[in-house]
């Protein structure tokens, strides 16, 4: 893991089996997603498990704390349950807790509405269990769970401004992905976004901006588009860059509000 100013030049680095996605919280410390191997009894009897978790790092890029994923899923079987190894396309999947996406709440309005939204409380995306689950970091518990047999494989899950959860539903082997926006209390789809020929196999980021449309990354298709609330397409780019396949490719699409850059750029 590390820390980079604007030109590059590395400011510290952390040696931490971190993989797809971190996020800075208000207090400056940064929650990262790791990957582990472990024995899990019980799950995968003859194999070591990917365990994912999220490790928590100070400022100055020292681990504080990390917590597993498995293990925090664990704590509520009324909540979740884990999918069966026998299910997936060629069980058994050692790699069956694949996390892709971190968000941490940081919202004190929210908090102040219902307490999934508690400051306490982290987002994630755990795409081999087609499940957006909310952690409460403090107990180390799941308290929300949604998305087995709604989603297939998502990423990027992520807290809009009103509260609402927006997410990339991938839907691999569908050739058909969607953008749907829930609302988590009421746990009802408010809004959709798909369209024919819209997929991306793997990947895909999803951004409300700040004039009510919804910023796309379909990432596969090295593509990024903009969209209104009545699926308009307003906006949109393309990126001449090839993966080493020689496909088009975009990991993480992001629209970046200008206070976020100025004083950097030329």
């Amino acid at each position: 893991l590390l820390r980079l100013a604007f030109d590059g030049t590395p400011l510290w680095r952390l040696y931490l089996p971190a993989h797809h996605h971190l996020t800075e919280r208000t207090d400056g410390k940064i929650a990262a997603l790791t990957r582990r191997q472990r024995w899990l009894p019980g799950v995968l009897a003859d194999l070591k498990v990917a365990d994912n978790g999220i490790a928590l790092v100070s400022p100055e890029g020292e681990l504080l704390q990390e917590r597993s994923i498995h293990d925090m899923l664990a704590t509520r079987p009324d909540l979740f349950s884990f999918l069966s190894q026998e299910s997936g396309a060629a069980p058994p999947d050692p790699d069956f807790l694949h996390a892709n996406f971190v968000d941490w709440m940081d919202r004190e309005d929210l908090a102040e509405r219902d307490p999934i939204y508690a400051l306490s409380n982290v987002l994630v995306t755990v795409r081999d269990q087609n499940t957006l689950a909310i952690f409460d970091w403090d107990r180390g518990e799941v308290v929300w769970a949604w998305g087995q047999g709604e989603l297939l494989q998502p990423h990027g899950a992520g807290v809009a401004a009103n509260g609402n959860i927006l997410v990339f539903d991938n839907r691999p082997g569908a050739k058909a992905s969607r953008v749907l926006e829930l609302d988590p209390l009421s746990r009802e789809i408010v809004w959709e976004y798909t369209r024919e020929g819209f997929y991306s196999e793997t990947r895909g980021t999803v951004q409300r901006l700040a004039n009510g449309n919804t910023f796309i990354g379909e990432s596969n298709d090295g593509r990024a588009l903009e969209v209104t609330r009545d699926g308009e397409v307003v906006w949109e780019y393309r990126t001449p860059h090839r993966n080493e396949k020689a496909q088009p490719a975009a990991l993480w699409i992001e629209r970046l509000q200008p206070d976020r850059v100025q004083g950097f750029l030329p």
